[in-house]
This record gives structure tokens, sequence and C-alpha cells, in this order.
């Protein structure tokens, strides 16, 4: 089925999902009753991308787990061709809770008896995390070069944006200047006030980390400034962006059904369970996701398959795995959706001003997969461009006690190689006009 354009109007009609009906009502956001879960993750993927644009969908019919029929919709509205290769399955069939340690484990003696700030003296006391500390001050402490696939950056890829850019491709910075005078009108103490206040270039910026442990004292806990104080800074991105879940689902109390990244999960292992085997061949680079295939530093034991982690600023990472334009026109779609996915946290004008970056160096794209490809089974993906890198990867346990890599621990991570990490190769253009 697919519904025309003007499905951005007032709409609605009837689809099945196992043996009852659901309604879907299209306005300028798609809702889906929630009843369903492929359902609801089809609401995720449409309000990511909805807007007065015109907005096209198919229904695509596949075989669940246990073998029964269900649809997915998806809408696209950067483009009108709608994905031809469908979802896998949500990748949960391995539940956290087998992984829980006991009360009489001594990790989890230990967290009964710390709060955050004793946990994490405890953790930089270790040998492993006090060596892992000194590296982070080494290499944040040289100068700033960028990650680069073979440490020459490539120049002329990042332009300033001119007046209110075009067709919308431009980050809304007067929103974001308002919103930053906003908070520092507040009544701010002046320790939170010092904190906050750095220069646009400080060592700060690169001293960003994603352990729970707090290596590095600066800028704001939200955890230990007012409601207001948060309210405000919660209005606010930065980039690199990292995000991850330990477990990645709530499954109880008020929020559960909670879920993260699923949409990247499914999304992934649809795009490569399409690929026939000499495809899966180039793409992936590694079968298992550690062991003695990995050649030395390609494994960490915190960051593990991660390349663009913290305090990697400066690291060569060349490409791997295949060009996408090697891939179907299909395929490629899938994985525009996995950058969509990757980026949807960006405001719509920034978003499309990255999405046609993107674009622009398509032909220069490259994706690889290491792990497996069938619903269960952790995996890692990069997509790696001139002008980003986009990583996901399923990890070991920190607070629960798996050994190896299971989906419900998961972290991502968005870099822009070649000098424009916090936004240096716009900062250096911006003096240089001044």
């Amino acid at each position: 089925m697919i519904l025309p354009a003007e499905t951005n109007q007032v709409k609605a009609f009837h689809f099945r999902v196992g043996t009852g009906k659901r309604t879907l009502t299209l306005r300028e956001k798609v809702r889906i009753p929630p009843t369903s879960h492929h359902a609801t993750r089809a609401e995720r993927h449409h309000c990511s991308l909805s807007g007065s644009a015109p907005l096209e969908l198919r229904v695509f019919e596949i075989k669940t787990i246990a073998l029964t029929q269900d649809y997915l919709l998806f809408g696209y509205r950067h483009r009108k061709v709608a994905m031809d290769t469908p979802l896998a399955p949500a990748n949960t069939a391995t539940p956290f809770r087998d992984y829980i340690p006991s009360p009489d484990n001594p990790r989890s003696k230990e967290l009964a008896q710390c709060d955050t700030y004793q946990w994490s003296a405890n953790r930089l006391a270790e040998p492993f995390v006090a060596d892992w500390q000194r590296k982070w001050t080494e290499v944040s402490n040289e100068p700033y070069r960028s990650i680069t696939v073979d440490g020459n950056i490539i120049p002329d890829l990042y332009h300033l944006a001119e007046g209110k850019g075009e067709d919308g491709l431009r980050a809304p910075v007067e929103a974001m200047v308002a919103t930053v005078q906003e908070l520092l009108a507040l009544d701010l103490p002046p320790a939170v006030r010092d904190s906050l206040s750095k220069p646009v270039d400080a060592i700060e910026w690169r001293r960003w980390l994603n352990p729970e442990i707090y290596a590095y004292r600066h800028g704001v806990r939200l955890e230990e400034v007012t409601d207001e104080i948060c309210e405000a800074v919660y209005k606010m991105v930065i980039s690199p962006v990292f995000m991850g879940a330990e477990p990645n689902v709530i499954d109880d109390g008020p929020h559960k059904g909670t879920e993260l990244f699923v949409d990247q999960e499914s999304t992934a292992l649809g795009l490569m369970q399409s690929m026939d085997e000499a495809t899966v061949r180039k793409v992936r680079i590694f079968n298992h996701l550690n062991g003695p295939e990995y050649p030395e530093g390609r494994f960490h034991r915190a960051d593990q398959r991660h390349l663009g982690g913290t305090f990697q600023d400066n690291r060569v990472v060349p490409y791997e795995g295949v060009k996408v334009t090697s891939l179907t026109e299909p395929q490629q779609n899938q994985v525009w959706r996995l950058i969509e996915l990757g980026l949807n946290f960006l405001p719509r004008g920034a978003l499309a001003a990255k999405i046609a970056e993107i674009r622009r160096h398509w032909d220069e794209t490259y994706f690889c997969w290491i792990g497996g490809r069938a619903v269960g089974d952790a995996f890692y993906y990069n997509i790696h461009s001139p002008v980003t890198m986009i990583e996901f990867d399923h990890h070991t346990g920190v607070f629960l006690n798996n050994k190896e890599p299971r989906p419900f621990h998961i972290h991502t991570l968005v870099r822009t190689p070649n000098g424009n990490d916090y936004g240096k190769e716009l900062l250096r253009q911006y003096h240089a006009r001044k």
C-alpha cells in the first residue's frame, strides 16, 4: 500500500497487526496507538521525520520470530523513495535480567556501600583506570589535529553558513544564543557560573568522557544543581555526541516499555540480512566481537570496538568495509536511515544541512560490520566518510555481569572528521574573518 503525498493532511485508515485492527491518524505528526511493539517503533520513525513536507509511507509484510505476520510502517520525509528492505524484528532475544549480579556479589556489595563520589574514587584507584586517566590527560594536552584516515586533514570540507542559509539548511542560531543567555541570566552561584563559562576553545571541551566515574570535575553535574538550571541546560546539545544505555529497556515501573536504540538495531539487522553472502564477506571486517583476529589497537577493554571514543580526537581511523555506493539502492536507503537515526538529535535545519553535507560525499562513504546478523546477535557498525563517522556498538557488562557483548548494552558515537569536531574548523574560519 502506498499512500499519496497529500497524507500530511488529516486522514485515517485501518491496518491489521496480528489478529486485531489498529487505527493510524495522519496529521503533521504521525500518531500510532502504542498497542503493539512494532506500532510503537513505527511511531518513533514517523515523528522524527514529520513535518509539512510530503510524507510517503509504505506498508511492509514481514515474518516475525514466531512466524506470525505483522505489518510495519515507515516514513521518509527527505527522500520520496520508500524503503524496499523491511526492518528486522527488535533485537531483544537476550533478557538483561539474566545478567543482574546477585546481592552477595562483591561488586554489588561495594555499590550498596558507595555514593557516586566514593565509587569514582575507588575506580580511579584501580591500576587500569589510573593508567587510562594518565593517558587521557596526555592526549588531551596534545594540540588538536582531528580524526583522519591517514593523518592528513582533507581541506575545504566545511564552510561557515552565509546569511540565513539556503532551504532551511541552518542551525537555529538565534534560539541557541537565547538559550545560553537564559541560562546565564539565572541567579547562578559563583562557582557554577565559573564552571559553565569557558572560552570557546578551552581544553575542557576535549575532556568529555562516557564512563560513570567522575574523572574530571569541570563543568557542572546536573544532579548537583537546581531544577531551574537543569531545565535551562537541557535545551542545549554538544558535539561530539556519545549516547548509551545499560540496559536499553525499562521492563517494569511507570516507564515500562521504554526502549532505546531499537530502531538502529532493527534497521541495521535488516540491512545485513538483505545482503548476499558475497557482500557480507566484504562488509564484515571481523566475524567476532573480540579475539586473535584483531590487530593491535583495534580492540580496547573499555571502548571495545569504538574508534572515536573519549580522548580519540587525533586518532587515525582508516576506512573499513565497502563503499556504500557498491550496495543496492534499497540497501543504500537503509544506510541513509541509520545516518538519520544517528543524527536525529540535531535541530531540523542543522540536520538538513548535515544530511546535505554527507550526500555531497556519498561516493566516499564506507560501511563496515563486525559480529553476527541474526536477531539476538551482538554487533558493531561504522558509517564513515570525510564529514561524518557514526558508530554503534554492543558492549560487555559494566553493572550487569555479561562477559560477552549483548544487545541490551549499547554505545553510540558521532564524530566529525577532518578538523571539525567541536566546530574547530568553523571556529578557525570565523577567527580568520575577524
